[in-house]
């Protein structure tokens, strides 16, 4: 759970910005369904650092270098730049887009209803 808590918060911090939302393509989303998506993907990153991981020591090192991932790579790679580590940053954003197009489609489909 404390791996779970950092990512949210990096997560929270570099998607803060609505220009970090709109380099996912995604426009107009709800401050309630921003917060279920960020959720969402820090569950889906820590299980993904939990499963590469046979030691407490190793998952906290792997927690801390996924944060500070984040904080750099990721923010520079919605920026428009090229990070270091494009492949880990991308499987981020990625992350990030499916989950925020799973939540658009289901707001629009209720407006629609």
């Amino acid at each position: 759970m404390p791996g779970f808590n950092k990512i949210r918060r990096v997560l929270h911090d570099v998607f803060e910005p609505d220009e970090a939302w709109n380099a996912l393509d995604t426009f107009g989303l709800a401050f309630e369904i921003r917060e279920n998506i960020i959720s969402a993907a820090a569950k889906e990153l820590e299980f993904s650092v939990l499963s590469m991981c046979s030691t407490n020591a190793g998952y906290t090192e792997r927690i801390d270098e996924t944060t500070a991932m984040i904080n750099t790579e990721v923010r520079q790679l919605l920026a428009g730049g090229a990070p270091d580590d494009d492949e880990d940053a991308q499987n981020v954003v990625d992350v990030m887009k499916r989950l925020s197009k799973g939540h658009s489609r289901r707001a629009g489909k209720q407006r629609a209803a």
